[in-house]
């Protein structure tokens, strides 16, 4: 819906200027990928919630979720390859440990995915 109204009432002119920025998010973590072969990060920005009961409000659950994908949105956006595995828990949940590599370089990725579980089995 968001999408709709923006095209209709502004005829593509945000879109231009973020797919600008988009291009310009790619570049500046191509300049990272000179100098490291992988970015490690948390997969979400903020510890695990638990599931919540049931009867939850539409409110309260869209507070819930926002922020759940805001580290793999930029990469979603420039192309990058990125994955998410599990780097451990607290307090019984889980932690994801987000991986990202330069472009075309998934084979480097899943390399220090692997090393990685490996080495917490």
């Amino acid at each position: 819906m968001l999408g709709d109204y923006m095209k209709n009432e502004y005829n593509g002119r945000y879109y231009g200027k973020a797919q600008n920025l988009v291009r310009a998010l790619a570049a500046e973590f191509d300049k990272v990928f000179k100098d490291v072969d992988v970015i490690a990060m948390p997969t979400i920005p903020f510890p695990p919630k638990k599931i919540p009961k049931k009867g939850l409000s539409v409110k309260d659950c869209i507070e819930l979720v926002s922020g759940l994908g805001s580290n793999a949105r930029s990469f979603s956006l420039t192309g990058h390859p990125a994955l998410s595995i599990n780097a451990g828990f607290i307090d019984g949940l889980p932690i994801g440990m987000m991986l990202v590599a330069k472009m075309f370089d998934e084979k480097t990725l899943f390399k220090v995915a692997y090393a990685f579980e490996k080495l917490n089995e």
